[in-house]
């Protein structure tokens, strides 16, 4: 959130440039770990959105920028200099900008997000495929005779495992 002490000119003509370097420094941190397991990427998506989400709140929510503080309401002429400001500052224009490259930030975003969705669901739904053929396939194993009839010869052409000795009764030792 942005101080309400800041004035208006620092803090609007502050914000585009405020933005490219966050979303570069984004931009280049996703580059970095394209190649890196998907939570990691999914954690710096998440930093993003958070961010701009952020940026948007304190921009049109928390900030001043378009209308007049409070001091200058019983100063007319402070007023009226506050809005020229805004006025020869372009900050309208500029809150629309960024707004619009918000937007299109969300965007790419949302996009991203409905990919790894979609990415994970296909695998997912692979498993599942999987899965169920193993299930079919120890199904038709368990009601085929020629399984039934198998053998650890006919397998592994070797004998069968002898069967593990019958346990031992506990002795009881009078002494």
């Amino acid at each position: 959130m942005l101080p309400r002490h800041r004035t208006i000119s620092r803090v609007a003509c502050c914000l585009p440039s405020r933005y490219d370097h966050r979303h570069h420094r984004r931009s280049n941190h996703a580059r970095h770990h394209a190649h890196q397991p998907s939570s990691s990427s999914r954690q710096v998506w998440r930093k993003t959105v958070a961010e701009q989400l952020q940026l948007r709140n304190a921009v049109n929510i928390h900030s001043d920028m378009l209308e007049s503080p409070e001091m200058y309401w019983e100063e007319p002429e402070l007023e009226k200099l506050f809005k020229q400001m805004i006025r020869n500052l372009d900050v309208s224009r500029r809150i629309k900008i960024f707004n619009e490259r918000l937007d299109y930030t969300q965007e790419v975003s949302e996009v991203v997000q409905t990919y790894s969705t979609t990415r994970t669901a296909h695998l997912l739904e692979k498993i599942i495929i999987v899965l169920i053929s193993i299930e079919v396939l120890f199904h038709l194993m368990d009601k085929s005779l020629w399984w039934q009839a198998l053998t650890w010869e006919d397998v592994f052409g070797i004998e069968p495992p002898p069967p593990p000795p019958p346990p031992k009764p506990p002795h009881n030792n009078p002494q």
